[in-house]
């Protein structure tokens, strides 16, 4: 029986000793990340279907911003790339949404990623902080009621970058 026990008490420290490293070493997902990629031919161009996804408790909007090209020199921003895109829901928290956007046609076999953005709004306490920076600025038209919804200040944006896919 006290065999048993080290042995157990053993197994135990080296699984506690073990346990930080693992924390360490593993990298964190990403709190916004594009699943799928979905090009389809339309028209004179291509509709493309985004799955989204939040691994936040935020609820964050999105849109596509901008079209790459994939080019000897690294990913270079395609001018008019995006001509237009659906405005959906906003994209809840621990779920997934789709996002399509309409993109133009490019050489035959070209690498192309998606650039998304996304914001969330600040609400309730979390927007107290910029309340009060505008009041304190001189703009004594913002309330410093953070549950005053008539003002709604947004964080910074942040991309989300897509797999790149090749142009069907």
């Amino acid at each position: 029986m006290p065999k048993t026990c080290v042995a157990l008490a053993d197994v135990l420290v080296l699984a506690l000793l073990c346990i930080p490293f693992v924390f360490l070493f593993t990298k964190p997902s990403s709190a916004l990340t594009i699943q799928g990629v979905d090009p389809r031919l339309m028209g004179d161009g291509y509709s493309v279907t985004l799955a989204l996804s939040n691994h936040t408790a935020h609820v964050y909007s999105s849109f596509p911003v901008r079209l790459e090209l994939a080019s000897p020199a690294g990913w270079k921003e395609c001018p008019g790339g995006i001509y237009g895109f659906s405005v959906g829901d906003d994209l809840r928290s621990h779920a997934q949404a789709s996002v399509s956007c309409f993109i133009k046609k490019m050489p035959p076999g070209s690498r192309l990623r998606l650039v998304v953005l996304c914001q969330r709004a600040r609400k309730g306490l979390d927007s107290f902080i910029v309340r009060l920076r505008l009041r304190l600025s001189g703009k004594s038209s913002f309330s410093l009621n953070p549950f005053n919804k008539k003002v709604l200040f947004y964080t910074d944006p942040i991309e989300v970058v897509s797999d790149d896919f090749t142009e069907p």
